[in-house]
């Protein structure tokens, strides 16, 4: 059936739109007025979670498209907490460099000294910007428009895949880094590319527009990767000169 709002194509069982958010069946005025003001007396339970709603969420993303914007805005924010865990243990393991041990044949660890902090920061705007940026450019060019928090729950959402693949990158760089490298890479143009796509589903943005929210994207994400690569390669090579 058809949203009474967006007019998206929506389940017959559906409660909320997934596009708009709007409760199914209200008129678009009044629906309007629900996706813009949330009411003072609901408020987020953000210690109850369902396990088997966020199995759903990964094995299928767009689960999320159902989820309520009002009782189920904690799964965004622990998917995105999530991503945030799993991007920075994967920093911290390629910072640890393995080295062999010429004499005894044997691998060791060698810890840098990082500023553990900055990396957190840096791991929390990277995650933030990957998927807030395609909202911002989504918001400007979408035919339909979606609140924010709703905005936050449906990207955080999709957050428990990324997070997961980017945890098994940080296993993998204290086994061989240049593999953990290679797949981090492959996890995150693959999280760059579906998060676009993502959103320009969400927003229903017109073909002819894809191509510029692609483009913009892209280009936000390779800067702030490239900034970050930079802060890593930094510390390495200084540890590594020190360390011989």
């Amino acid at each position: 059936m058809k949203c009474s709002n967006c007019n998206a194509d929506i389940r017959d069982d559906a409660i909320y739109c997934p596009h708009c958010g709007s409760k199914v069946g209200e008129s678009g005025s009044t629906a309007s007025l629900n996706i813009e003001t949330v009411p003072t007396e609901k408020y987020i339970n953000l210690g109850s979670f369902d396990i088997s709603k966020i199995m759903k969420l990964i094995k299928n993303p767009y689960e999320s498209l159902f989820l309520d914007g009002e009782k189920d805005l904690n799964y965004g924010i622990l998917g995105f907490i999530s991503s945030i865990i799993g991007l920075y243990l994967w920093f911290l393991g390629i910072i640890h460099i393995i080295t062999a041990d010429v004499n005894t044949g044997t691998f060791h660890l060698v810890s840098i000294n990082i500023n553990y902090f900055q990396v957190l920061i840096a791991s929390i705007l990277i995650v933030l910007f990957i998927s807030l940026s395609p909202y911002v450019i989504s918001l400007w060019l979408g035919t339909i428009k979606i609140s924010f928090r709703r905005a936050f729950l449906l990207n955080g959402s999709v957050q428990y895949i990324p997070a997961i693949l980017f945890i098994l990158c940080a296993v993998l760089a204290f086994i061989d880094i240049y593999v953990s490298f290679a797949f981090f890479l492959i996890t995150f143009i693959t999280y760059m590319i579906f998060i676009i796509m993502f959103n320009c589903e969400l927003f229903k943005i017109k073909d002819s527009k894809k191509i510029f929210v692609i483009f913009a994207s892209v280009t936000i994400y390779l800067v702030l990767f490239k900034l970050a690569l930079n802060q890593i390669l930094t510390y390495i090579m200084l540890n590594i000169s020190n360390f011989f």
